[in-house]
């Protein structure tokens, strides 16, 4: 293990850098000898069962026209804040976005008295797999997160598409909150170390 990090030293030098695992690494109290950060272990669980009840939501799919409301959203909700962003921000978010959204990427967004209050991007295709998911912090606890989720769900056995994946932090509350819609079957888990600065 020491020769494998001085190679690694040597190779990358300062650079900041992961390394991804997607077996439990038995070489984990190792790196975090070595000072290697463990910060991430993320799981991907796949929808199998009933979807329980959910309030209705107006939900829309993201287009040309609410992009921008779209990509406000997404820094607001994954920011923990209500502030504006600043127009570069936005902009590069809003660039970001729009290449997702392209092909089989797809975009929601839902709405209370017609003000944005979630959003959720999601790969479509034989299998529907979440990669974003948020909510405004004045209107979370409501269960319109679930309501976007419920809408996937039906989509893709509307499409008879094979599952709906997401993934979350392992042991976090997001996780918690899937299992309990039925997201119960783990498909993949993955680990995750970041090089001492």
């Amino acid at each position: 293990m020491a020769e494998f990090l001085r190679d690694v030293d040597d190779y990358f030098g300062e650079r900041d850098l992961t390394i991804e695992f997607t077996e439990k690494p038995s070489i984990k109290d190792e790196l975090i000898s070595a000072g290697w950060s463990d910060f991430d272990e993320t799981v991907w669980l796949a929808h199998a069962g009933v979807f329980p009840a959910t309030p209705p939501v107006d939900i829309e799919r993201v287009g040309d026209t609410t992009l921008e409301q779209f990509a406000r959203m997404k820094l607001q909700s994954f920011g923990e804040t209500e502030d504006e962003p600043d127009a570069s921000t936005l902009a590069v978010e809003m660039s970001m976005r729009k290449v997702e959204l392209r092909g089989d990427g797809r975009g929601l967004l839902a709405k209370a008295d017609g003000e944005a209050t979630a959003m959720c991007a999601y790969y479509s295709g034989e299998d529907h797999f979440v990669f974003l998911l948020g909510t405004r912090i004045p209107f979370r606890g409501r269960g319109i997160a679930s309501a976007v989720l419920h809408q996937i769900v039906d989509d893709a056995h509307a499409s008879r598409a094979r599952s709906v994946i997401i993934n979350a932090r392992a042991g976090g509350r997001p996780e918690s909150l899937y299992k309990n819609l039925g997201f119960t079957d783990e498909v993949y888990r993955q680990w995750r170390f970041r090089s001492p600065s």
